[in-house]
């Protein structure tokens, strides 16, 4: 498997190619990798991209040929934005673009650069196989995302989301607030990676 660039030479000290859940195959990358690959998925979207290291190591390393990404961020620091990344939001958009270059080119892959919840009208219901939510990790903005997310993945589809852990306690309560009414499992991974799937 390829790991992204990014990953040999990190800036602001992110997590680095030697890093034992790269070398595992545990970050949040490998663990959407494998849902893929075991359900054969190929319409995906990944809402909150940053610099594009998920999206770029799906598209390189996924035997599904027809594999097709959407790529949701507004790339904008805004009000309740949550917390400070040690870059400027342009130049995560330049780097993503840069990066997924060759599947742009190849439209494979596709930016939606609008809020979430704006994003998700573009799409009808069950257009997706998964859709992996990384987006603002505040209470409010992760229910919104999850009540605007989950209609648009199809039947057999799968609704994953990072950082369900206690450091981002909104991200539990959202979620736990949002699938337990329904009954659903959330299911939990590696690299605090949790998913539900749609049945």
């Amino acid at each position: 498997m390829k790991e992204h660039p990014m990953t040999h030479n990190p800036p602001g000290g992110g997590v680095h190619i030697s890093d034992p859940r790269v070398q595992n195959k545990q970050m949040r990358w490998h663990v959407l990798y494998n849902l893929i690959e075991d359900n054969a998925y190929t319409k995906i979207a990944e809402i909150g991209c940053q610099e594009g290291r998920t999206g770029w190591f799906l598209l390189e390393n996924s035997t599904q040929n027809d594999l097709d990404l959407t790529c949701v961020d507004p790339y904008l620091v805004y009000d309740g934005y949550g917390y400070v990344e040690p870059f400027d939001m342009s130049e995560a958009e330049t780097q993503a673009r840069t990066y997924l270059s060759k599947y742009i080119e190849e439209d494979r892959c596709h930016f939606v650069k609008k809020f979430s919840v704006d994003a998700a009208k573009e799409f009808e219901d069950e257009h997706f196989d998964l859709v992996f939510i990384d987006a603002n990790h505040t209470y409010e903005f992760v229910k919104e995302d999850i009540s605007a997310w989950y209609p648009k993945v199809r039947v057999g589809g799968v609704l994953a989301g990072h950082d369900f852990c206690n450091g981002f306690p909104g991200v539990q309560c959202a979620v736990e607030e949002y699938f337990k009414p329904l009954n659903k499992a959330v299911s939990l991974s590696h690299n605090t990676v949790w998913y539900v799937k749609r049945a």
